[in-house]
């Protein structure tokens, strides 16, 4: 990690007072990290069981390139580009990969967004003030493992998200959403008043499943079920008086005439549904 440089003066010229405590501010400016878009190379989710399972994880390069200071072109390496400036020689190259970065997932602790980080994916490195280690391990409050180390690389998390103006999506003013950046799949709940609202599930994938433990309820008011095709239909109060009413009437013809006249049993059900939406499928 390029976070310590070469501040001596060049040799030979004589170092004033206040360029003295120009090198020592960049020195310590240089090792002082705060916060920086990056790019994710790699992602792995949690390993292990609690308590002692370890958080997703993401490699990270990130999107700032580093400077430090110089006393000629030679001491540049091999991968960084001299620049000249008034008062000497920088370098400025590209930072390696951050690996193993934590993954700040947004959410309370009884709810949260969670899913894979794509290789591309944007985010923010945040740089801890002290060292995460022990936190990262056994949460806090702990005592940090280096007493002289204060936002230093090693102690980053990242936050995906970050968006800059050539990959920011749109945003309906009127519609808060969440779901699919491709917008092929989500939840949408309109703005406005909240007897206006109103929510949309939708996917354009071959399946969209909505599972409870006991019941799914329609709204609530609702006091009927969803029907589902092959359903068998119990007969209404009036169709069962009508069905004994001629079972009553197949009685008394058969009791007056000598012809033996059997009469039929009321059956339980009056058939199935003949029809049903196309969009809901039975299981």
């Amino acid at each position: 990690m390029p976070d310590t440089g070469n501040f001596a003066p060049t040799p030979g010229v004589g170092a004033t007072f206040t360029s003295l405590a120009e090198t020592a501010a960049l020195l310590a400016q240089s090792r002082i990290n705060t916060m920086m878009p990056g790019t994710v190379v790699a992602w792995r989710p949690p390993v292990g069981a609690p308590p002692t399972r370890k958080p997703a994880v993401v490699d990270v390069l990130p999107d700032f390139l580093y400077r430090r200071r110089i006393n000629t072109p030679a001491d540049a390496a091999p991968t960084e580009i001299p620049i000249q400036r008034a008062n000497g020689w920088e370098a400025q190259g590209a930072y390696p990969i951050f690996p193993s970065v934590p993954v700040a997932y947004p959410g309370t602790d009884g709810m949260r967004v969670s899913g894979p980080i794509l290789p591309g994916a944007k985010g923010w490195l945040f740089f801890c003030q002290r060292s995460i280690d022990d936190w990262m391990d056994n949460g806090g409050p702990v005592d940090p493992a280096f007493d002289f180390q204060w936002h230093h690389a090693s102690d980053a998390i990242f936050v995906p998200g970050a968006r800059y103006g050539a990959i920011a999506e749109d945003i309906d003013p009127l519609t808060h959403r969440i779901g699919s950046a491709d917008g092929g799949a989500g939840l949408e709940i309109s703005e406005g008043e909240p007897a206006t609202r109103t929510i949309t599930l939708s996917t354009q994938g071959p399946t969209a499943t909505v599972d409870a433990a006991t019941s799914i309820l329609l709204g609530a008011a609702a006091s009927l079920g969803v029907a589902r095709l092959t359903d068998p239909v119990a007969p209404s109060g009036d169709m069962s008086t009508f069905m004994t009413a001629v079972v009553t009437a197949l009685t008394t013809i058969a009791a007056a005439v000598p012809v033996v006249i059997v009469p039929p049993v009321p059956p339980a059900t009056i058939g199935a549904i003949s029809g049903a939406s196309a969009k809901v499928k039975s299981e």
